[in-house]
């Protein structure tokens, strides 16, 4: 992942204020420039379905040897749709005028979004083909509000970098397979998340 706070999606560097690009993506804690060119969400669904491919596969191998497996707990921090707002090839699908969806920056925001819902779509889909999903607990959750002028965050006043609801009021699930047999559970709770 990256330990920049926004970088370049397809280049993975980050603009300093000279304007020189360095290079941001780490893999295992080393920087890398192996996954340049891949658009950054599909980038970490890719490798997120890798990981969780490789351990059911071991998860096999252990049940075959007669050995125990271990759980596997995986957290996958994507950066979009965080700035600079680039849809990548998502934002062919929003063609139609600017004005139609809000604006440029509203447009790319919402192909950024496409990209993000296909993504945990993917993990999901790489859960179920590998025999995993029906005994995970997956929680999405969202670091702060949306940077007013490209997400939305009505009704609630505010947003990115503010102490107002639309600041720090995000959108949040939990969901078990499980849990839909025996009609699921809603809280309007408050939840804080470290």
């Amino acid at each position: 992942g990256s330990y920049a706070g926004s970088f370049h999606y397809t280049k993975h560097s980050r603009a300093d204020a000279n304007k020189t690009h360095y290079g941001v993506m780490h893999y295992n804690t080393r920087p890398t420039h192996d996954f340049r060119g891949w658009y950054a969400t599909d980038m970490f669904a890719g490798l997120a379905a890798n990981v969780i491919r490789n351990h059911a596969d071991d998860a096999a191998r252990n049940r075959t040897a007669g050995m125990s497996s271990s759980p596997l707990f995986l957290t996958v921090f994507f950066n979009a749709p965080h700035s600079p707002i680039q849809p990548g090839w998502y934002g062919h699908r929003f063609t139609g005028a600017p004005s139609a969806y809000g604006g440029y920056r509203r447009r790319g925001y919402l192909g950024m979004m496409l990209g993000l819902d296909t993504a945990v779509r993917r993990i999901v889909n790489a859960l179920k083909s590998s025999g995993l999903w029906s005994n995970t607990l997956l929680v999405f959750s969202s670091d702060n509000g949306g940077f007013p002028g490209t997400a939305m965050n009505y009704p609630l006043r505010g947003g990115k970098g503010k102490y107002y609801e639309g600041g720090c009021r995000v959108p949040m699930f939990a969901y078990h397979p499980g849990w839909h047999r025996r009609g699921g559970y809603r809280s309007n709770a408050l939840v804080h998340l470290v």
